[in-house]
């Protein structure tokens, strides 16, 4: 019997972070019993469900579903009750900063744990406040398996207390034809080819990178 995992993110934007949507699509037609859950419900990612109650409305449909369920459970475990409708046995989390949110769940010990980091949750994150690096501390310690985009990353959580033998890198990939050939001349028409791979935002400095290009064509660099 196939293991359920959930997938919990947040926020996922449809079009800035269509890869993860891809990727979420691609995994679940392996055979494995995974659902997509975000932290509000976005009408452009229909796959997706709650992971928490939100609103009234919602409060109090669950509450009518719930009319002849008896077992005890605290106010938190009730707030996330969509997820542990679920039941998973794997949670993994796209972004860290949903973690508080699904602690009460975690309790469970056979509940298995991956982590996703991405940046800001690392580099920037543990810095902005003593609390902030407790709680970081303590993803770190409740995780079965520590997600990083970048070796930098991974060697950044490790100064912070991450587990180096539960840390783990993979890179981020995007859907290509295996037909297609990316093999390339770099001398190609003797041509400087640069690449930036990033979100279209602001705080990924493109708009920087077009400037500097900019002086350096003027100045025939």
């Amino acid at each position: 019997m196939s293991k359920k995992i959930a997938i919990i993110a947040s926020y996922i934007h449809p079009i800035r972070q269509k890869h993860l949507l891809d990727w979420y699509e691609d995994i679940s037609f392996k055979n494995l019993k995974t659902q997509l859950f975000l932290g509000s419900k976005n009408k452009s990612i229909p796959l997706a469900i709650n992971y928490k109650l939100n609103s009234k409305k919602e409060k109090l449909k669950n509450w009518f579903s719930n009319l002849f369920d008896f077992t005890q459970k605290t106010d938190e475990l009730k707030r996330i009750q969509p997820l542990t409708r679920y039941n998973p046995d794997i949670i993994h989390l796209l972004t860290s900063n949903a973690f508080q949110n699904i602690e009460p769940i975690l309790e469970n010990k056979n509940i298995k744990l991956i982590v996703s980091f991405r940046g800001f949750d690392v580099n920037v994150f543990p810095n902005l406040a003593k609390q902030n690096r407790i709680l970081i501390q303590r993803i770190f310690k409740r995780a079965d398996v520590l997600h990083f985009i970048s070796e930098d990353l991974k060697n950044t959580a490790i100064g912070l207390g991450a587990d180096p033998r539960k840390s783990i890198v993979l890179y981020r990939s995007i859907r290509a034809k295996l037909e297609e050939n990316f093999t390339h001349s770099p001398f190609e028409n003797r041509r400087l080819i640069i690449l930036s791979v990033g979100r279209l935002v602001w705080e990924k400095g493109f708009l920087y990178a077009l400037e500097t290009i900019s002086i350096l064509k003027k100045k025939r660099l």
